[in-house]
């Protein structure tokens, strides 16, 4: 009988039925990089690709309901997506890369390194699931991706994690994305497993493959940027559904920063002049023309009818979170009687809007009648003493002008602020016994 002999399939690439010089190397290099490391980094890296699409479809949902996008504009914006998914998913996994990378097959195989891997596993998937929470809420309320609004709130955690746990069901989420990280980890368990005992541990294959990582991630950094994935030309909620929440979170971290026109409604300088004229003319007003001054609202006003001026007590109540449908005065509930009398005893302005998201704005307005600035309110930026204000008209009166606060003034800078543009400060500092203490930074003085 014949035999037929095989041939080793190396022998295949060769005329004299042998291996080209230096294949064999090239094989077990290859070969090496198929180990289990890149299993578990690839595992991860999905992982977090996939919470970022359901956070996405999430998102989507609410703005289609709302009716802020189209179907048409979401290819887009899960297209763009994607890619900037998949870039940070590179960036957050690159703890674990340097991990896979350097750890000897003695710890990533052992029973410690296992333990870890798996215990990493359920923290990470779960951190992934919370997000899809946070954002959806976080979306809800301002119709953005995690932003500058995001970075000041978390100047204060007190505070602001006090008013998260008391607004929203943290337990609940935390429980909820902690029951899923441990079923998506049980789930992988085989394959996880599989990767410890795949582990080739060839270092100079993982030092290929973390090259490789390096160069994916810096032409990322060179090529990629919010205002690529956002579009300047698209629907600005469309937009941010294609952003990607931490990413646009640590840009905003890093860049102290907020698109002004993309988050605020503007008009043109010539509108708003126009505007702002029609609202505050009077007929005790005489605007005053070009040759005198640029100012579009310069005026100069003529009280002399009114006789001398009456020094009646002057109170600026700032009250945070207390919408008109609680104020009787303003056609709410009957829940503030003191103000309702204030209200019918003095001058009630009814037809004021907020001019920011957050209360540190309203006192910007209120004191010193500027528009909202990106992206630090006047109140916390330093240097910001000495600016002509409300205190220095009441000081000009014959005022004494006294900001006083219930929590310690040290948040949002308020001490500072007030007490550097001609205002008493009283806070809690001053205050031994409340009767209601709220929350706020340490105890000190500014």
């Amino acid at each position: 009988m014949s035999s037929i002999k095989t041939l080793p399939p190396a022998a295949a690439l060769s005329p004299a039925g042998m291996a080209p010089p230096g294949s064999g190397r090239i094989s077990r290099l290859l070969l090496s990089l198929q180990n289990g490391r890149l299993t578990v980094f690839g595992l991860a890296w999905l992982a977090y690709l996939a919470t970022s699409f359901i956070t996405r479809v999430i998102l989507s949902a609410i703005s289609l309901h709302d009716g802020l996008v189209t179907w048409a504009m979401l290819p887009r914006a899960f297209a763009m997506g994607m890619l900037l998914d998949s870039v940070t998913g590179l960036y957050l996994c690159g703890g674990l890369a340097l991990y896979l990378w350097l750890a000897p097959r003695g710890l990533f195989a052992s029973r410690f390194g296992r333990r870890l891997m798996f215990a990493g596993f359920v923290v990470a998937i779960a951190a992934f699931v919370y997000l899809i929470a946070a954002e959806a809420f976080f979306f809800d309320e301002f119709n953005a991706r995690f932003n500058y609004t995001a970075v000041e709130y978390l100047i204060y955690p007190t505070e602001v994690f006090t008013n998260i746990r008391e607004s929203y069901p943290v337990g609940r989420a935390l429980l909820t994305a902690l029951s899923i990280g441990l079923s998506a980890t049980f789930l992988l368990r085989h394959r996880l497993r599989r990767a410890f005992q795949d582990d080739a541990g060839a270092l100079r294959a993982r030092t290929l493959a973390m090259l490789g990582y390096g160069v994916l991630i810096a032409l990322s950094l060179e090529g990629l940027s919010l205002q690529n994935a956002q579009g300047a030309n698209t629907n600005r909620i469309s937009g941010e559904l294609a952003d990607n929440g931490v990413y646009s979170f640590f840009s905003a971290l890093k860049n102290a920063d907020i698109d002004y026109d993309r988050y605020y409604a503007t008009l043109s300088d010539t509108d708003a002049a126009v505007r702002l004229r029609h609202l505050v003319r009077q007929s005790n007003t005489r605007f005053l023309p070009p040759s005198v001054t640029t100012h579009p609202l310069a005026r100069q006003v003529d009280n002399s009818d009114l006789g001398p001026p009456r020094k009646l007590h002057v109170i600026v109540l700032l009250q945070e979170s207390l919408g008109s449908e609680f104020v009787g005065s303003l056609g709410g509930r009957d829940l503030t009687p003191n103000v309702d009398r204030i209200a019918r005893e003095g001058v009630s302005f009814t037809h004021l809007y907020a001019s920011g998201t957050r209360t540190v704005r309203g006192m910007e307005a209120l004191t010193t009648s500027l528009a909202p600035v990106p992206p630090e309110a006047v109140v916390k930026r330093s240097h910001n003493e000495g600016l002509f204000n409300l205190s220095t008209v009441a000081r000009r009166a014959g005022y004494a002008p006294t900001f006083i606060y219930g929590g310690y003034g040290t948040f949002d800078n308020m001490n500072a602020f007030f007490g550097g543009n001609g205002w008493r400060v009283v806070d809690r500092v001053d205050m031994p016994t409340p009767a209601f203490p709220t929350y706020g930074a340490l105890p000190m003085k500014s």
